[in-house]
């Protein structure tokens, strides 16, 4: 009888013990399951993002632009250029009868704020622009050279897909004319008889940036 009763408490002993360690398997399982998922990722976020684009839509507005912008998730800078003279918007306004346009060109920098992580979706921002405008007269062989300096604010949205983006915005501001001066070409004496018009005026676009992430 005791012999009996020493059996049985051995396989309840062992029972016990086999569970005890099943258990602690499993909790010790447990706890790693966390580390697991707080391992760190094969891709991690990059502290700096970057793109390139270009705005071929300027080419009905002020010009089509090329540009960069670097950044972080949400604040970023760009700079930009565009040819001024090759805008229909821009022949629209600046050019009477007679006149042409000799190179014109622009320059810009920007800062953005973006709501969404990643450089996308809704987007603030201002930026500045210096312009430069070259307008010629054929018959009298003048030319009238300006520089306006053009402070906006901004706002759009980008739409990513993958490492491409499509960019839409609309800015506002002001184009203050900086300097303007009328010059003879050569084979021109005229440019004595005419003074410069101050031309600084309210100032307003629209961008469709086709963009490159990297």
């Amino acid at each position: 009888m005791n012999r009996r009763i020493a059996t049985w408490w051995c396989v309840v002993v062992c029972s016990m013990g086999v569970l005890t360690a099943r258990g602690a398997r499993a909790e010790e399982s447990a706890r790693a399951a966390p580390r697991e998922e707080t391992a760190p990722r094969d891709e991690p976020d990059r502290a700096v993002l970057g793109s390139a684009f270009v705005d071929p839509a300027g080419l009905l507005l002020f010009g089509p632009r090329v540009g960069a912008e670097l950044g972080g998730e949400r604040w970023t800078v760009g700079a930009s250029a565009r040819v001024f003279h090759w805008g229909l918007l821009s022949r629209a306004l600046f050019l009477e009868e007679g006149w042409s346009f000799a190179f014109s060109y622009g320059v810009a920098l920007r800062g953005r704020y973006y709501l969404q992580p990643a450089q996308r979706g809704l987007h603030l921002g201002v930026a500045v622009e210096l312009l430069g405008s070259n307008v010629e007269h054929a018959a009298e062989r003048m030319v009238t050279r300006s520089f306006y300096g053009v402070p906006h604010i901004e706002v759009g949205y980008r739409l990513p897909f993958g490492s491409f983006y499509v960019d839409g915005s609309a800015g506002a501001g002001y184009a203050f004319q900086l300097a303007s001066h009328i010059e003879d070409l050569p084979g021109g004496s005229s440019a004595q008889f005419y003074e410069p018009v101050d031309e600084s005026n309210v100032y307003a676009t629209a961008a469709l940036d086709l963009g490159l992430r990297f």
